[in-house]
């Protein structure tokens, strides 16, 4: 089984080594702060479909499954404007292994995505983030007529990838991290082929970040633009903020500011 797993090695290798060479090239005089982490989780497969439910080969309600993530990432420092407006996030690769203890009718999916993982809040060495994952799933045992006619789940070999939720994130040494979160997990192909339920998960999570630098860049502040806000386009944040008595700069309103601002917008005001 393992023999499956040793390209995706060398591929995960690769993309670690020509980022990691790129960034050298690009900023020799300031390296990036890139690490590699692995995260476990194991939690619920919710019971969206009669497959999960029971109605499968083995007879057995689908409801648990394990996962391991190992991931290749980089924490911004600034060099780049967006950098700052989302408040130094991180970004990367990884791969993505799951077990649903049902090998003959689910398979082993594998995945490969790309995330991003923003901080709402930050203190000193504690971080609340939002990550977000997209990438394609493989090695799925699909929906067969004959061979595996309970699969109402996964209709193909292949299905998107989808994971978002929260993480807290905890620096207890000069290289290491520490994360606890959870998040909601979902597999489906956009039915291109068919029966496509699909697969949705929600679990806990623990997982370990190490440094390869053992001292980070500082963070970089940019100059950054005012904004004025204008027009009926705007006129319902413009009256939040008004309510709310906020400056404009877009240095104090990253994405994730405006969120909750169109958030208000929609709930408390008329």
């Amino acid at each position: 089984m393992f023999k499956r797993y040793i390209p995706l090695s060398f591929i995960f290798l690769f993309l670690f080594i020509s980022l990691s060479i790129q960034a050298q090239d690009d900023q020799k005089k300031r390296p990036i702060n890139n690490y590699l982490g692995l995260t476990y989780q194991a939690g619920k497969v919710l019971q969206t479909n009669d497959f999960v439910q029971g109605q499968n080969a083995s007879g057995q309600v689908i409801d648990y499954y394990q996962s391991l993530r190992l991931e290749y990432g980089v924490k911004t420092d600034g060099r780049k404007l967006w950098h700052q407006l989302y408040s130094y996030p991180e970004w990367g690769f990884g791969l993505y292994f799951a077990n649903f203890f049902n090998k003959a009718e689910l398979g082993t999916p594998t995945a490969f995505y790309g995330f991003f993982k923003g901080p709402f809040f930050r203190w000193k060495n504690l971080s609340l983030n939002y990550p977000v994952g997209v990438g394609l799933t493989w090695n799925w045992q699909p929906y067969d007529s004959e061979a595996i006619p309970f699969n109402v789940a996964i209709g193909g070999y292949r299905t998107v990838y989808f994971d978002a939720g929260l993480s807290l994130d905890y620096r207890f040494a000069k290289r290491l991290t520490a994360s606890i979160g959870v998040s909601f997990t979902h597999f489906s192909n956009g039915a291109t082929s068919i029966p496509n339920m699909g697969l949705n998960l929600a679990a806990p999570s623990i997982g370990l970040k190490y440094d390869l630098k053992s001292e980070p860049p500082e963070q970089i502040q940019q100059e950054v633009p005012y904004i004025r806000i204008t027009g009926n386009l705007f006129s319902s944040w413009q009256a939040v903020l008004n309510k709310l008595n906020l400056i404009l700069p877009i240095r104090a309103c990253p994405p994730n500011t405006w969120v909750l601002i169109m958030v208000y917008s929609a709930l408390c005001l008329p």
